[in-house]
C-alpha cells in the first residue's frame, strides 16, 4: 500500500503519463515509461504523417474554393505559424521525452519531504488544466455552432428541384465539411497540443522554483533553531543550490527553443487579431478566445519562469550572509573548519557574481523582473 507521502508523486507523474499517452509520447517515470514502445511510436509517426497530410489539404481546399474566411478562421499565415510551432513543440517533446521524465521525476522527488508544497503545485495544475480544457471545449462548441449557423448545406434543406444545382451544392457542402473536420482535427492535434505542452513547462518551472523556496525554509529553519554553520552545513546548503541551478539550467535547455516559439506566435496571435479588429472593427469570438488562451499562457509561463529568478535570487542571498560563528573558545579544528565556511561563502559569492539564475531563453534573455 503506497504511503500519503508517495501518493502525490505517483499522481503528479501519471497525470502526464496519461496526457500525453494519446499523441504517442511517454512523459512520465518508473514502470510505464518502456511500456508497448513500438505502439507509442507508431501511433506518434501515424499522427504526425495524419497532421501533414490533413492540414496540406485544409490549407489547399480553404485557399481554392475560399471558405477559410467563411469559417471564420485565421488565414493562412497565422495558421502556418501556429501549425509549424504545434511540429516544432511535438518533436522536441519526442526526441528529449526521456530527459524530461527524468528530470520531472527528479523535482518531485527534491520536494517529497514537503507535502504541502506537492499540494500546491497538484491543486495549481489541475486548475489550470480544468481551465484549459473547458476553454477548449467551449471553443470548439462555438466553432461547431458558428459553422452551421454560417453555411447552408444543400442536404440539410428542402430545396430538391434542380439536380444540377443540388449536385454543385452537394460538391461545395463536402468540402466545407471536410474544412470543418480537418480544422477541429488541427485545433485538437496541433494547437491544443501546444497549449498542453506550454502547461508542462509551467509545471516544471513551479516545481524549480518551490525547490529553491524549501531550500530558503530549510536555511531559515537552521538560523533559528541555532544550528552551528560550519563548515559541513554551509557546504550541504552550497551543494544543493548548485543542484537546483543545474535543474534550472536543464528546463533552459530544454524547453527554451519552445519557449521563443510559443512567445513568438503569441505575438503574433495578438497582434494579427488587434490588426484584424482595427481594420473591420470586429473580432470574432473564436478570434477572442484564441487571444485569451494565449495571453492567459504567456502571463503563466512568464510569471512561474520569473518565480525561478526571485526565489533563486533570493536563497543565494540568504546563504552569502549566512554568519559564520567566531567563537575564540574553538579548538583549532573549529577554527579550520570556520575558515573553511568562510572560503566557501567567498567562493558562492564570487561565482554568484558571474552566473545568470533563471531561464534563459535561446541565450537571447533571462526570464525576470526588471
Amino acid at each position: 500500500m503506497l504511503s500519503s507521502r508517495s501518493v502525490l508523486p505517483r499522481r503528479l507523474n501519471l497525470i502526464w503519463y496519461y496526457i500525453f499517452l494519446p499523441y504517442g509520447l511517454s512523459l512520465s517515470s518508473g514502470h510505464h515509461h518502456p511500456k508497448y514502445p513500438r505502439v507509442k511510436k507508431f501511433m506518434y509517426f501515424f499522427l504526425l504523417i495524419f497532421q501533414v497530410i490533413s492540414n496540406f489539404l485544409l490549407f489547399y481546399l480553404s485557399m481554392t474554393h475560399k471558405i477559410l474566411t467563411e469559417i471564420e478562421i485565421f488565414n493562412v499565415l497565422a495558421l502556418s505559424i501556429i501549425t509549424i510551432s504545434g511540429f516544432a513543440s511535438n518533436m522536441v517533446l519526442h526526441n528529449q521525452q526521456k530527459n524530461v521524465s527524468l528530470l520531472l521525476q527528479k523535482l518531485v522527488t527534491s520536494l517529497q519531504k514537503s507535502k504541502s508544497s506537492l499540494f500546491n503545485i497538484w491543486r495549481r495544475l489541475i486548475t489550470y488544466l480544468v481551465l484549459f480544457t473547458l476553454h477548449m471545449l467551449i471553443y470548439l462548441i462555438i466553432h461547431t455552432l458558428e459553422f452551421y449557423q454560417h453555411n447552408e448545406l444543400s442536404f440539410l434543406t428542402n430545396n430538391r428541384n434542380k439536380t444540377a444545382i443540388l449536385d454543385e451544392n452537394l460538391t461545395k457542402d463536402h468540402v466545407k465539411i471536410l474544412v470543418y473536420i480537418g480544422s477541429m482535427q488541427w485545433y485538437i492535434l496541433c494547437y491544443v497540443f501546444i497549449g498542453i505542452a506550454t502547461i508542462l513547462c509551467i509545471y516544471s518551472c513551479q516545481l524549480s522554483a518551490r525547490n529553491f523556496e524549501l531550500l530558503t525554509r530549510t536555511i531559515e529553519h537552521s538560523i533559528n533553531s541555532n544550528i552551528a554553520l560550519n563548515n559541513q552545513y554551509l557546504k550541504k546548503i552550497i551543494l544543493k543550490y548548485e543542484a537546483h541551478c543545474i535543474d534550472t539550467e536543464q528546463i533552459s535547455r530544454l524547453f527554451s527553443p519552445l519557449i521563443l516559439i510559443w512567445t513568438a506566435v503569441g505575438v503574433a496571435v495578438v497582434a494579427y487579431s488587434i490588426n484584424t479588429f482595427l481594420i473591420t472593427s470586429q473580432l470574432s469570438i473564436q478570434a477572442a478566445m484564441f487571444v485569451l488562451r494565449e495571453c492567459f499562457l504567456l502571463f503563466l509561463l512568464y510569471t512561474h519562469a520569473n518565480d525561478i529568478n526571485l526565489k533563486a535570487s533570493a536563497t543565494a542571498l540568504l546563504i552569502s550572509t549566512l554568519p559564520v560563528e567566531d567563537n575564540t573558545e574553538e579548538t583549532v579544528a573549529g577554527n579550520i573548519s570556520n575558515i573553511k565556511a568562510s572560503a566557501w561563502q567567498l567562493l558562492f559569492t564570487t561565482r554568484l557574481q558571474n552566473r545568470r539564475i533563471g531561464i534563459n531563453v535561446s541565450n537571447l534573455y533571462i526570464i525576470k523582473s526588471m
